[in-house]
């Protein structure tokens, strides 16, 4: 999809909102057969936007369409107008071969064309019934509210997740936005697609902090999201694009040399660590060890990239989710007893703000899956 001329549209709109609309053939035609419809409902759909009073810019290929087309959100219904848009095409071809989606209004250049991309792609995918497939109009979906909403880390925990080099996990956040980018959705499940380009706007931009923060040079650090997603063909290549950079990256890092003494000083630290979790402080650290705070802050941070404070928490987390997990009866006061947390509200805080639910919530959806 060529984006210049859509540039030039938006930069020159009327009013701030926009959406677009994708139609696409779902059975196959000869290319005589194929070229002739799209005429056909190219002069349809240009009739159609003229009639309606609204901007526009259109353009076609063998079976696609796609409308992009500016409007004023106080006095327009999308839904309303993508309904009567529907008809016309279905009144076009009564056998129901064609098959529209839309993406809901955003502001902006960047959202509406990720919007475009990823239906692009899912079409191609044979969204909703399968490649090839003819699609009756009674199982259309028009990109409605998902009734199982992805569950993905906050831009904050992934950000946190490359800083502290745990980059394990960082590639599981990655496996599992390419399983909902993969996973079939269905008529009781329609297709949220602001959600998956807010999951690609995530990993872009924790990703895109780390390396540039650590000097190191991709394609992802240097182009938009929406360039990279016609680069690497879509959601999927750029998710992998990401993966594969990362791994390029861990290959060419090279820790931070300790010596001997000091390697030692943090072997003994993170057993006594792990042994006093609920008590352990800066001060006990040092008091037990006769090291200075300082000394003991400088060597956390050579090693491990994050202060004293940042790697409790952390330890703390990891604790506290694994516990969670094995423990289906265990309450959130105990498990902060067992933890050294002595507010169970500050606990409740700090882990939603980490995860984005709260620990009963965590382990409620954790022991369901699993039982599922």
């Amino acid at each position: 999809m060529d984006t210049r001329y859509l540039y030039n549209f938006i930069d020159d709109a009327k009013e701030d909102s926009f959406f677009s609309i994708v139609i696409e053939e779902k059975i196959g035609f000869s290319k005589k057969r194929e070229r002739s419809g799209l005429e056909e409902r190219l002069k349809v759909c240009r009739n159609f936007l003229e009639a309606s009073y609204v901007n526009y810019h259109i353009f076609g290929e063998l079976d696609q369409i796609i409308c992009f087309i500016n409007y004023d959100s106080s006095s327009f219904s999308v839904r309303a107008f993508v309904g009567q848009f529907k008809q016309v095409l279905y009144n076009l071809d009564p056998a129901d071969h064609i098959c529209v989606f839309y993406s809901e209004g955003f502001t902006g250049a960047e959202p509406l064309i990720l919007e475009t991309l990823f239906i692009l792609e899912n079409t191609d995918y044979g969204l909703v019934l399968g490649k090839n497939r003819a699609i009756p109009s009674s199982y259309l979906h028009l990109c409605e509210e998902s009734r199982q909403v992805p569950s993905f880390p906050k831009p904050d925990r992934l950000a946190e997740l490359l800083r502290s080099r745990n980059f394990d996990e960082y590639k599981g956040a990655l496996a599992s936005a390419e399983y909902h980018y993969t996973a079939a959705y269905n008529e009781e499940n329609a297709l949220n697609i602001s959600i998956h380009n807010d999951i690609l706007s995530r990993i872009r931009s924790s990703v895109t902090l780390f390396f540039l923060e650590n000097s190191f040079s991709t394609d992802i650090t240097s182009m938009l999201l929406p360039d990279l997603l016609v680069r690497y063909n879509g959601g999927l290549g750029f998710i992998r694009e990401v993966a594969r950079a990362l791994d390029e990256y861990v290959s060419d890092f090279t820790p931070t040399p300790v010596s001997k003494k000091k390697q030692q000083h943090i072997e003994d630290m993170l057993e006594f660590i792990n042994g006093n979790i609920s008590t352990v402080s800066l001060s006990s650290l040092s008091g037990h060890f006769g090291l200075t705070g300082e000394y003991i802050s400088r060597l956390f941070k050579e090693q491990y990239d994050m202060n004293f404070t940042d790697y409790i928490k952390k330890k703390r987390f990891e604790l506290a989710t694994g516990m969670l997990r094995s423990n289906p009866d265990l309450s959130v006061t105990e498990l902060c007893r067992q933890l050294g947390y002595q507010s169970r509200s500050y606990f409740q805080n700090i882990f939603k703000k980490e995860y984005g639910i709260t620990p009963d919530a965590y382990k409620k959806q954790y022991h369901k899956r699993t039982s599922d």
